[in-house]
């Protein structure tokens, strides 16, 4: 769609050929385990073959958080059947109040769970050398003639993204 002008900018959490856009860096954010606080995951250390015990509350296929889930399992030689009970729902909001109602885990990106992480709604499972990041990037056509307008939009983006976050 951005290549055919359907749209101006894009931001864009994935791969993309950098030599062949103009792209600036949005945001860098962690995917994160998460469990409920009363879960036996929480507030300890925990190996991921561990974690698989449990019940995997996860996005339906075709959503973006469980293509990178799954590209993370398949990076550790694990695959989704590592998890002998898993449950599919199309809502994070929803997968946020299963797993604090200690129905099971799920991965997410931390700026999603950021509000129910600090009020100990849900709890970062420890899982050691579990590190995941992904760059978020605003994304335009090379020389684009309203570059300058788009990159206005760009800081009102991150401006308010980061009120949002930081609340």
């Amino acid at each position: 769609q951005l290549n055919n002008g359907e749209l101006d900018f894009i931001v864009v959490e994935g791969l993309f050929d950098k030599s062949e856009y103009d792209s600036t860096l949005f945001s860098l954010e962690k995917f994160i385990p998460v469990c409920s606080p009363k879960s036996e995951f929480a507030n300890k250390e925990v190996s991921f073959q561990e974690i698989t015990r449990s019940r995997l509350i996860l996005r339906e296929q075709g959503s973006g958080t469980r293509e990178i889930f799954e590209n993370i399992l398949q990076k550790n030689n694990y695959s989704l059947h590592a998890f002998s009970r898993i449950i599919e729902i199309g809502n994070m909001a929803a997968i946020k109040k299963m797993v604090s109602n200690d129905l099971g885990i799920t991965f997410l990106f931390e700026v999603v769970g950021k509000k129910e992480i600090e009020d100990k709604s849900l709890s970062v499972i420890n899982v050691p050398g579990f590190f995941e990041q992904r760059e978020f990037n605003f994304v335009l056509l090379k020389d684009s003639f309203f570059r300058e307008r788009y990159m206005i939009i760009y800081e009102l983006l991150k401006q308010t993204f980061n009120e949002v976050i930081n609340c």
